[in-house]
């Protein structure tokens, strides 16, 4: 019962937002009692602490289990790896992330920390492999870059310098992730990005 709670629960934070987000609501779509949910869960807290853990390890396991070492460059792979990410997250609004900050504020501090080594542990190892390859600059700075990517992924978040009306979430990362690779790149490199932007269209 619980897997079943978490996999109705995150489908419904993604969609609407954390607090906006009921256990009636989670009840309601999983068809049961609110007293069978709080029987599982007998804290919303406790549960949104459950579902984002189940979401780091839905993530770590997919990207563990696509192996790009061998068929594809640090370009491709980091394209592979958001393309990865964004199925299983589907999130095109920023309303979850803003609502955890705002009223879940220990959960999201949680998982600041949490995105922020794992951004580190595979931006380190692309930008490395990418410099081996070819396909990224060898004078780039890893730790001063690891640290611009995070200002810039942060500002994605807001508000004030993306309004929703003007931007919505999946582009303004889509464009993120191109102009931060387009930073790195030599002109081998750009030909790659070239040809993936191609076929992305």
């Amino acid at each position: 019962m619980k897997g079943k709670i978490l996999t109705v629960a995150r489908k419904l934070f993604l969609k609407f937002g954390y607090r906006t987000v009921t256990m009636d609501d989670i009840a309601e779509e999983l068809g049961i009692s609110k007293k069978t949910l709080y029987e599982n869960y007998n804290s919303k807290n406790k549960l949104i602490e459950d579902v984002v853990q189940d979401i780091f390890e839905n993530v770590e396991s997919r990207l563990n289990e696509n192996n790009y070492e061998k068929e594809l460059n640090a370009i491709e792979r980091i394209y592979k790896m958001s393309q990865v990410i964004d199925s299983f997250f589907n999130v095109t609004s920023r309303k979850p992330m803003r609502e955890m900050e705002k009223y879940y504020p220990e959960i999201h501090k949680k998982v600041q920390i949490h995105i922020e080594e794992k951004i580190k542990k595979y931006l380190y190892k692309n930008i490395q492999e990418g410099i081996s390859e070819g396909v990224y600059r060898k004078e780039v700075d890893i730790q001063f870059f690891f640290y611009f990517f995070l200002g810039i992924e942060k500002n994605g978040l807001s508000e004030q310098i993306y309004p929703e009306d003007k931007f919505n979430l999946k582009y303004v990362e889509s464009k993120h992730l191109e102009y931060m690779i387009r930073i790195l790149v030599t002109p081998k490199g750009q030909e790659i990005l070239e040809e993936i932007l191609k076929n992305n269209q």
